[in-house]
């Protein structure tokens, strides 16, 4: 069975299907339908779906169902152009709250705490926080890193404590953007 997912091109942000004809394959080249740019990278990628350059984003699905495989590539697109109209501003020197990207998953929290076979390292924890915010949202990095500053979190901890810094930690950084919302 053939590997399959979706891919962006890194020139004109269009999310394309892919395909290969072997499931030994690991590798792709594709040349971009709308800008033509071509891309040539391995499959065998990171957890978030890019390579060590971050220059190609790839998506690996379960073979099966190529139609959900296209409508996918579709609401990705869909949602790249409602993101970058809603953030069209008339003065393009204001930085508002509001012409940020959304943020999806408001609301969800996990129902129980991670165990964890060692105390994870606060530092490390807030790596991967803000690498994560980095690469979806970079415009919210620096107020993500402040009210992770502000919270004075102990240098290691446990999976309970984690998930108790974690909730109390989503709580500070919803009253800053609730704040900055509010502003004049």
């Amino acid at each position: 069975m053939a590997r399959v997912g979706v891919w962006k091109c890194p020139e004109c942000q269009l999310h394309q299907t892919w395909k290969t004809r072997s499931h030994k394959s690991k590798k792709l080249d594709r040349k971009c339908t709308r800008c033509g740019k071509r891309v040539r990278t391995t499959l065998d990628r990171s957890a978030s779906g890019k390579g060590r350059l971050r220059n190609v984003e790839i998506w690996e699905r379960n073979p099966g169902d190529w139609a959900a495989l296209e409508e996918e590539a579709r609401r990705r697109n869909e949602g790249a152009i409602a993101d970058s109209v809603a953030a069209v501003n008339n003065d393009e020197n204001e930085e508002l709250q509001s012409n940020f990207p959304k943020i999806w998953g408001v609301g969800w929290i996990p129902p129980n705490a991670l165990t964890f076979p060692s105390k994870l390292k606060s530092k490390r924890a807030k790596k991967s926080l803000l690498e994560f915010v980095a690469e979806r949202h970079d415009g919210h990095l620096n107020s993500v890193s402040e009210c992770w500053d502000s919270m004075k979190c102990k240098e290691k901890m446990t999976g309970e404590e984690f998930h108790e810094f974690s909730k109390e930690f989503m709580r500070v950084v919803e009253e800053r953007y609730l704040e900055r919302t509010l502003e004049p």
